[in-house]
């Protein structure tokens, strides 16, 4: 693969993720439009979108509300919980349980400048063709006007979590699975 040949699309805009990020604009940079898909679910399709290749936007919007409802004190970081940002220090293990539903994503660690100061941030990036697609669940936890300042992409097999990450990661995963099951 020639890689100056390789694109990166960030949807629904190229937000915090691009270097060439447009001002004022601070939904979450997932890889969907999320609007659109909600149109579709509330008309009972399940919209499929074909940069995708075979995962129907209904499957990860239905993830990520099963991710938002299964959040607490005993999945953040450190314990830390505020229930006006549910996504405060759920990040890691979202990108661990967003890995397990999609198994081509990759978990990427950045650090995020939110206009104080900088901050650790995990999530996803699944590669479709030649496209880098962002899948970030967890956004929303930082301030507007916030920015990726750096970013690396992690190895699979060598993450080194400590005991208590995979607790927290295994617990969500385990509410996650037991929400889903709930709807089908």
């Amino acid at each position: 693969m020639n890689v100056s040949s390789t694109r990166r699309r960030w949807l629904p805009h190229r937000g915090p993720y691009s270097k060439h990020r447009r001002t004022g604009l601070h939904d979450a940079p997932c890889a969907l439009n999320q609007r659109d898909l909600r149109l579709e679910r509330l008309r009972g399709r399940a919209a499929r979108i074909d940069t995708l290749r075979g995962v129907t936007a209904v499957d990860l919007i239905v993830l990520r509300e099963a991710l938002e409802a299964s959040w607490s004190r005993r999945t953040s970081y450190r314990g830390v919980w505020d229930e006006r940002n549910p996504a405060l220090g759920q990040c890691y293990p979202t990108a661990r349980v967003v890995q397990h539903f999609l198994p081509a994503a990759d978990i990427v660690k950045g650090s995020v400048w939110t206009g104080v100061g900088h901050q650790v941030h995990f999530w996803n990036e699944l590669r479709v063709g030649f496209d880098l697609m962002a899948i970030d669940l967890t956004w929303q936890q930082f301030p507007p006007g916030s920015v990726v300042a750096s970013r690396q992409t992690l190895d699979r097999h060598e993450l080194g979590d400590t005991p208590a990450t995979i607790g927290r990661c295994d617990r969500l995963l385990a509410a996650v699975a037991a929400r889903l099951n709930q709807i089908t």
